[in-house]
């Protein structure tokens, strides 16, 4: 979270840390997210092979929430989809708010894997800013 904040910064978006029960702001963009195991890897050929092969990896989920008009839900969400390979790279979808962009790291990453990790979501952000911004102020259904 703290590269994330100083990539977010440094991009020109005002951005703080939030730690878990924080009462949030009534305005602004909340961005959170999870990491989800998606590769036990192999013991054995870690053993035999090394240099990180068979290792285990990590996939971060990530999502945007608007708190000035939803904050309890996303309008937008990185992560891996069922099938990625039918979605050309980072597709802002309008439901349910996904988008095809994967940011993926090995379990036991090092400093440099996560700063890359939190430039590579930055980047994301960054090349949709816009698009997020319509979809935060668009109108949900059952409005």
């Amino acid at each position: 979270s703290e590269s994330l904040v100083a990539d977010l910064v440094e991009a020109g978006i005002p951005a703080v840390r939030m730690t878990h029960g924080a009462v949030l702001p009534s305005d602004g963009w909340l961005l959170h997210g999870v990491f989800v195991e998606v590769d036990e890897g192999n013991r054995l050929q870690r053993a035999v092979i090394g240099f990180g092969s068979g290792a285990s990896h990590m996939e971060v989920m990530v999502g945007v929430n608007d708190l000035a008009t939803h904050p309890e839900a996303p309008f937008i969400l990185f992560g891996t989809v069922t099938d990625p390979s039918k979605l050309p790279g980072a597709v802002v979808s309008m439901n349910p708010y996904m988008a095809a962009a994967r940011f993926v790291m090995e379990k036991n990453a090092t400093e440099k894997d996560v700063k890359r990790t939190s430039k590579e979501i930055v980047n994301e952000i960054l090349k949709y800013k816009d698009k997020f911004r319509e979809q935060a102020e668009s109108p949900k259904p059952g409005q």
